[in-house]
């Protein structure tokens, strides 16, 4: 059986943690596994593998479902589990809580009437776009793009995409700029959307254009 995508593993996870858990007077609870994730991620990094071996690492990460009492702060504790089942190495794990951390940003409204990033839902068939559709894709983004932008944060965006190696690479990048000051939100969701229907190549490939498009429309 092919060993699911540690990034596909934490977007699943993400959803099980309430939203409820990630305001003001929930972050002071190191039990909080908005909390957790990323503080055990740095003692993974800060000791390493040989030290925090990954059979204890393991536990460490499914102990985030629990608060000290031992009751579970996700929504389905088992459904945790199962998704940890996935994570079969080291550098699995690793990658699972960096992008847990930034899945929960960008589904998390800073401010009252904020918008979170869209869900991701990808199709089985995503083919590719012809050259035309690319165009007519990236033409389309770049004129919708409404909202006051900071270009070069828009450029390391687009340059991130370009270095996915797969889709879930890809969606991991759109999640972590979402939250960021200028960046348009409705552009990165459309990314989104799109990234659900077409294959990778054409998707970098309307980024791309589409920023070049935007640049054009600006001068």
């Amino acid at each position: 059986m092919e060993q699911q995508h540690p990034i596909e593993t934490a977007y699943q996870a993400h959803r099980l943690i309430p939203l409820r858990l990630y305001q003001t007077n929930q972050l002071k609870k190191v039990d909080n596994p908005v909390v957790a994730a990323p503080a055990l991620l740095k003692a993974m990094v800060h000791v390493g593998e040989k030290t925090y071996t990954f059979a204890k690492a393991r536990r460490a990460v499914n102990d985030l479902a629990y608060d000290r009492n031992h009751k579970p702060c996700v929504q389905s504790a088992e459904m945790w589990k199962a998704h940890l089942a996935n994570l079969q190495h080291w550098d699995a794990l690793l990658t699972f809580l960096d992008t847990l951390a930034i899945f929960l940003k960008a589904k998390t409204p800073k401010n009252k009437g904020d918008r979170t990033m869209r869900e991701f839902e990808p199709q089985t068939e995503q083919p590719p776009l012809k050259r035309c559709e690319i165009s007519k894709q990236a033409q389309g983004l770049a004129s919708g793009i409404d909202e006051k932008i900071v270009l070069n944060k828009l450029k390391q965006l687009g340059a991130h995409v370009t270095a996915a190696r797969d889709q879930w690479e890809a969606l991991a990048a759109l999640a972590r700029f979402y939250p960021r000051k200028g960046i348009p939100k409705g552009y990165v969701d459309a990314l989104v959307a799109l990234l659900e229907t077409v294959d990778l190549r054409s998707f970098k490939q309307v980024v791309t254009q589409s920023l070049i498009f935007y640049e054009a429309n600006q001068s």
